[in-house]
């Protein structure tokens, strides 16, 4: 088992909020896709149970840049990435004063892809490629 800290909660609603270690520190891989976890808090004879997701982490962005003409796939690598992670996510594309963002067109646990095929730039201009997730770069 592991210990963490209550960061808040609500007793209305029944409400805890902590932070979880990572889902390889908790048993080995078993909640790499979530699960659910068993939660007891000291003090009562209550055990409670909650719904787990392990953190979406992007770890590559590929390419890092494009020329306006082209028709490209800008894939997103990472891991733990979840249905609802597409609304979290923004290819923005860029090139002198001009910004341009896109969601994910396709999803899986590893990838998240962006089909652009658009010309909203200057001809043969260098499109500088970014990704924020959760609104951060």
């Amino acid at each position: 088992y592991f210990e963490t800290t209550i960061q808040s909660h609500d007793t209305t609603n029944k409400l805890i909020s902590c932070n979880t270690p990572s889902a390889n520190l908790i048993l080995g891989t078993l909640f790499s896709s979530g699960g659910d976890v068993k939660v007891s808090l000291t003090g009562t004879d209550e055990t409670f149970v909650f719904s787990y997701e392990p953190v979406s982490e992007i770890s590559g962005l590929s390419p890092n840049f494009i020329f306006a003409e082209d028709n490209v796939t800008i894939e997103i690598t990472g891991t733990n990435f979840f249905f609802e992670d597409i609304a979290l996510t923004k290819i923005i594309l860029k090139s002198q004063d001009i910004e341009v963002q896109r969601s994910p067109s396709m999803i899986n646990s590893t990838h998240m892809t962006v089909e652009y095929y658009e010309n909203e730039f200057a001809p043969r201009s260098r499109v500088e490629v970014t990704v924020t997730f959760n609104g951060e770069e």
